[in-house]
């Protein structure tokens, strides 16, 4: 697994869940396709796009599973409370989330 990815992933989740109460649903247009597609948002911040065919992916638990302790540990440490403190890199997450999927060897 990509660390950046899993970093960006985690920054997504935490600013969901600190800020929920600005979560809402948009329309978009996808620039690369021309497609209208709906979105998440925490306030002007787009944070993920809705799948429409969510039953082609196949889930792996076993990888959650692995990961999912990276990501409650890096909460845990990780101040950052608003949509625009995520702005900001945070080194104690960066190190938190490098080394636990060194160490588990994602």
């Amino acid at each position: 697994m990509n660390k950046d990815f899993a970093q960006k992933a985690y920054e997504k989740l935490e600013m969901a869940r600190r800020n929920h109460e600005r979560l809402k649903l948009m329309i978009a247009n996808d620039a690369r396709t021309g497609e209208e597609v709906m979105i998440l948002m925490v306030g002007t911040r787009p944070i993920a796009r809705i799948l429409q065919e969510p039953n082609d992916l196949e889930p792996n638990f076993k990888k959650t599973e692995l990961v999912a302790p990276m990501w409650e540990r890096a909460s845990k440490l990780d101040e950052r409370q608003s949509v625009q403190d995520f702005d900001q890199d945070e080194l104690t997450v960066t190190a938190v989330i490098d080394g636990h999927l060194k160490s588990v060897g994602l």
